[in-house]
């Protein structure tokens, strides 16, 4: 009886731990986004495109400057006119900075992400196209009430990949779908205005999606 109390203490204590370093994962991503927003005076697009309007890289390669010196080592690699799967860049992808992928997610391959954008028209990630601070208070809701960032399981998403959650996603709640995570009762989501927040498994999706 003992050794298993044992057990389930060090269980708990594990995945409270597992639990917190996913926590900073979103508040590190959420940072290098804002970072990003101060140097170009605008949120990442979704992703970038070539001339003929083609998906290119995710903006979680562009965010790689603001996440420390491996990252920003591993940016001036990456060949960003040529597609993430392309030869010169496909062999980056297992090399995706830690903070990608959620310590609680066992099954997680070493180039799959599992924090991704709100993606889609009427976010604030929607395509190749930008978001700025104005355009945001613009539409009355304020960087406050706009989520930007959710946690993913399942969702077998490349991190170089110019793939995130959508708002069908989204309505299938927390844990419904692709959108959720391995720590029990929810997942990590970020707002626009940096706050991090846990997000329960039974909140409506309505409220994700509004």
């Amino acid at each position: 009886v003992l050794v298993a109390l044992l057990l389930l203490a060090v269980n708990a204590v594990r995945a409270a731990a597992r639990r917190a370093q996913s926590a900073n994962n979103v508040r590190q991503i959420s940072m290098a986004i804002d970072q990003y927003r101060d140097e170009h005076q605008h949120f990442p697009p979704a992703y970038t495109v070539d001339q003929e309007g083609r998906p290119l890289h995710s903006w979680r390669v562009l965010i790689l400057p603001y996440l420390g010196p491996e990252a920003q080592a591993l940016h001036a690699s990456i060949d960003l006119d040529q597609p993430w799967y392309s030869p010169a860049n496909l062999a980056y992808g297992n090399e995706m900075p830690p903070v990608f992928a959620c310590p609680a997610d066992f099954g997680l391959a070493p180039n799959e992400t599992s924090y991704c954008v709100v993606e889609g028209p009427g976010f604030l990630f929607d395509g190749s196209n930008t978001v700025t601070n104005e355009a945001l208070d613009t539409e009355g809701k304020g960087a406050a009430g706009t989520l930007m960032l959710l946690q993913t399981r399942d969702a077998m998403i490349n991190w170089m990949e110019p793939k995130d959650i959508q708002a069908a996603n989204l309505a299938q709640g927390i844990n419904g779908g692709i959108c959720g995570s391995y720590h029990p009762g929810g997942a990590f989501g970020a707002y626009a205005d940096g706050s991090i927040e846990f997000l329960q498994d039974n909140l409506p999706p309505e409220t994700l999606v509004d």
